[in-house]
Formats: C-alpha cells, sequence, structure tokens
C-alpha cells in the first residue's frame, strides 16, 4: 500500500482539529484557533514520526501515545488545571475512539468508495470534506458575529482642532472610562498619526493619567478641541471632551481611528 506523505499529512491534521473542535465545543471554553492549529501540528509530526522513522517500535508505545495525547490537549486547555486536564484528556480520547470505529465500520461493513457522477472518491475523504467545510462554518459564524458586533459600535466622529476640521470612524470602547481630573470630561483616544502633538500650546495641555489591564501606568498629552461632534442616526451631536494622543493602532484594517469614551453616548 502507498502512503503520500502529504495526503497523509493533511488528513491526519485536519482530524486533529477537527477533534480538537469538538473537544472545545464540549467542554464550553472560548476557542483558540492557534493553540488548536499548534496542538494539530504536534499530532500530525508525531504520526508522520510513527509512521517513516526508525523509532516507531518506541513511539509506538501505548505510554508514549497518551504522553503526546496529553500535551495536545493540555497545549489547547492549559496544564494549570490538573482536573480540567485529566477530563479533557478523557473526553478527547473518546470522541478519537468513536471516530476511529466510525470509519472502521464504513470501511467494513459500508461502501468503502462512492461514485459523485464520473468521479470515484472514498468515504473517508469524504468525511474529511465534512470535517473542513465544519471547521470553515464555524470561523465564518463567529468572524461574521464579530463583524456586526463591531460595526454596530462604530460611530463617525467630527473634530475641529488647530484651524482644521477631520472626520474619522471611531469605536465606542466601553472598558474607556478616562475622565480629565480637572474638567471631569470624557476622554476620546485618537491616533498619535492624526495630529501633530507639537500644535498643542504648553498652557492648554492637559495630561491623562491611565491603567492598563495589565498593569501598566503612564500619561497621554490632551488637549480640548475647538468642537467635537458625533454621527448618531445621521444627525450630529455636539459634545464636549478632551482628546487624548494615544500612540498605539487601534485597528489593524484601519476601520476606527479612535476610541469613544462610553458616556458619550449613555
Amino acid at each position: 500500500m502507498v502512503i503520500y506523505v502529504d495526503i497523509f499529512s493533511f488528513g491526519n491534521f485536519i482530524v486533529n482539529l477537527f477533534l480538537l473542535f469538538v473537544l472545545v465545543k464540549s467542554l464550553g471554553i472560548k476557542m483558540n484557533y492557534k493553540k488548536c492549529l499548534l496542538s494539530s501540528s504536534i499530532g500530525t509530526v508525531y504520526a508522520l514520526l510513527v509512521l517513516y522513522s526508525n523509532l516507531n517500535i518506541i513511539l509506538s508505545n501505548l505510554l508514549i501515545k497518551l504522553i503526546v495525547e496529553l500535551l495536545m490537549v493540555a497545549v489547547v486547555v492549559g496544564h494549570k488545571n490538573l482536573m480540567l486536564l485529566l477530563k479533557s484528556s478523557l473526553l478527547f480520547l473518546s470522541f478519537t475512539f468513536l471516530l476511529a470505529g466510525f470509519m472502521i465500520f464504513i470501511e467494513i461493513n459500508g461502501k468503502s468508495t462512492i461514485y459523485l457522477f464520473i468521479y470515484r472518491i472514498r468515504a473517508t475523504d469524504i468525511i474529511t470534506g465534512i470535517m473542513i467545510l465544519i471547521l470553515i462554518l464555524d470561523r465564518l459564524y463567529y468572524f461574521l458575529k464579530e463583524r456586526i458586533s463591531t460595526t454596530n459600535y462604530i460611530f463617525e466622529i467630527e473634530i475641529n482642532m488647530f484651524n482644521k476640521c477631520i472626520k474619522i470612524n471611531s469605536f465606542l470602547d466601553t472598558g474607556n472610562e478616562l475622565k480629565e481630573p480637572i474638567t471631569n470630561l470624557p476622554v476620546v483616544l485618537l491616533e498619535k498619526d492624526l495630529i501633530d502633538d507639537a500644535l498643542i500650546d504648553a498652557d492648554k495641555c492637559y495630561l491623562i493619567p491611565y491603567n492598563t489591564a495589565d498593569g501598566t501606568k503612564g500619561t497621554m498629552k490632551a488637549f480640548k478641541p475647538e468642537r467635537f461632534a458625533i454621527n448618531k442616526d445621521g444627525n450630529f451631536m455636539e459634545k464636549e471632551v478632551i482628546i487624548a494622543i494615544a500612540d498605539v493602532k487601534f485597528s489593524k484594517e484601519n476601520e476606527y481611528k479612535a476610541l469613544l469614551n462610553k458616556a458619550l453616548l449613555i
């Protein structure tokens, strides 16, 4: 029997990824595709070593198999919670046995090949294709859901500053509760590339203290614009705000270049 490395690797990788997908859904934890891809790759490399390496007798040992399976699960669910890791490993093994049993059943009792129009296709290839389709549809569903959710929080804003007017998209950041300590005005964060902070008069400059979720502390240079307005349902509403200059990029796709304070739309 001839086994092609590329076909074997791809099929093994997809099966590993699908089993991890089912595991994550069963546990009700958030799907981390990077971790699942890494874990699937570990399983595929192991399978290739068993198939083609001179150490296949050692690597085929049951204890080694369990260690690799435990490592794959640990990559996805973490290793700090021992009970969760053991539970996840048992579930993963159960799903693996069920899938293997189903494949064997098809090979023995069903038709191992199916004719689709004029093409002769193996039943196992069709099952692999279904796995790929499920993975793609799941990713597409969450991508569209995230896009729709993000769109609902994007607002056009208009800022008059330093004798010019800019119109940009902004994102309503529900975690942005920054307020300027003296005026108590809400703070809107603006990307640094939109403004030359050298234009801010020293006597009109504010320093906004901030704390991030990772414990980082610091201050941002800020100023009060001549005019600030938010487009809500086609109408621009003027608001009093403080604009803080952030040395970060808020959106990789440039969908928005400012973060609104949630107090502005309450």
